[in-house]
């Protein structure tokens, strides 16, 4: 006798159906952790054999080797200083020029200026004003404290009044003409050297017509600075003011094709039957340093250094 078999519940039906569910995600689930082992391994391998690569090509430095990143639009508009000296200066500021003035000395130890751009008075300077004392300086020295036998010392500008007067005009010219801004000059180096490195700086022109922009015309911005040179057993005027053996003139360029700050330097004996031209007396700025006793551009760094030392420039730029 056959025996009837009693229906399914629909408790049961669901347990079923999901046991069935549970099985397939776990299969699902092991079968992932398989795969991921199969690939993760390599993957791991190639990325730590990367890391150590690079870790070896972009090794830092030495702590003993200076860094230096500068941007060029910084050094772009980077100021330079004023010299650093090794003796007592007052500093007299001149609106449109700078000088650092060694009273115990009696005479400017450096002049500092800055020059933009094409000449804006081509004509003619005006008439020649007289030197007079500066009221501010403990010397007070005058016109007649440059006397000296024959002339052959003359008062020479140490910022030039050409320079001035070709960019800034009369106010800035008659500015120069102060016993703060000079130091005696032998007439012959006054009236060649140290007036064609001068117009190699501002240019030259005369009666409105413009025959040379110069330095500060072709190359847009330029700082300048100049001085004399003083030796352990410099010669003196009657008054005793010293009369130094040389004279120098350093002058800074951004130079835009490179990205960089460059330097042209001269140191010109301060004596008579000077060969020319003016480029036989370029210069180191580090020689410069070693007789005045000035620091060039003192906190600049290792890029100041590298200006220093760099060879001298006897071509034009």
């Amino acid at each position: 006798m056959n025996r009837q078999q009693p229906p399914t519940s629909d408790a049961a039906r669901w347990l079923i159906i999901l046991a069935v569910i549970v099985v397939l995600v776990v299969a699902a689930t092991i079968a992932a952790v398989v795969l991921n082992r199969r690939t993760d391994t390599p993957i791991a391998s190639t990325t730590s054999s990367v890391v150590r690569e690079r870790s070896v090509d972009v090794a830092p430095a030495p702590p003993s080797v200076p860094v230096i990143a500068v941007d060029a639009d910084e050094i772009r508009n980077l100021t330079i200083p004023p010299p650093r000296s090794s003796r007592p200066l007052k500093i007299f500021d001149y609106r449109f020029f700078t000088v650092g003035y060694d009273e115990e000395r009696r005479a400017g130890a450096w002049g500092r200026y800055e020059l933009d751009g094409p000449i804006t008075h081509p004509e003619s300077q005006p008439k020649r004003p007289s030197f007079r004392t500066e009221s501010r300086s403990s010397a007070k020295v005058s016109t007649k404290d440059f006397t000296n036998p024959g002339n052959l010392f003359e008062r020479g500008h140490i910022v030039p009044s050409y320079a001035m007067w070709s960019r800034f005009g009369d106010e800035a010219r008659v500015a120069t003409f102060v016993m703060t801004n000079v130091f005696p000059q032998d007439e012959d180096l006054n009236g060649r050297i140290w007036e064609d490195i001068e117009d190699d700086i501002a240019g030259q022109s005369k009666g409105g017509m413009v025959s040379d922009e110069g330095y500060a015309g072709r190359l847009r911005h330029i700082t300048v600075i100049s001085g004399p040179v003083h030796g352990a057993a410099s010669r003196k005027l009657p008054s005793g003011i010293p009369i130094p053996d040389a004279a120098f003139t350093i002058i800074y360029d951004f130079d835009e094709t490179a990205g960089k700050v460059r330097a042209r330097a001269y140191l010109v004996p301060n004596q008579a039957k000077l060969p020319s031209p003016s480029s036989r007396y370029a210069s180191t700025i580090r020689d410069i340093e070693l007789a005045p006793g000035l620091d060039f551009m003192p906190d600049g760094g290792p890029m100041a250094e590298a200006l220093e030392v760099a060879a001298p420039v006897a071509a034009p730029w």
